[in-house]
């Protein structure tokens, strides 16, 4: 038999870490796969340091105050 019958609050405390670890899992991968993407883009610019590369990093740090304070 499984799981705790003594006890029930021990089965849900058991299976609300079991929960965790799955997203833990979930979320590493996610960000792994994140990670992947990130690198592969930034490796196929062939010039990193471009203007065209510049103008794109300060629209999205600045956004619409790029022109001004």
């Amino acid at each position: 038999m499984a799981g705790n019958i003594a006890d029930l609050r021990a089965q849900v405390i058991s299976a609300a870490a079991a929960g965790l670890n799955t997203a833990a899992a979930i979320n590493a991968d996610l960000i792994a796969e994140d990670t992947r993407h990130a690198v592969a883009a930034h490796r196929s610019r062939r010039e990193p340091f471009s203007t065209r590369a510049e103008r794109e990093v300060c629209e999205r740090v600045l956004g619409d105050r790029r022109h001004g304070l």
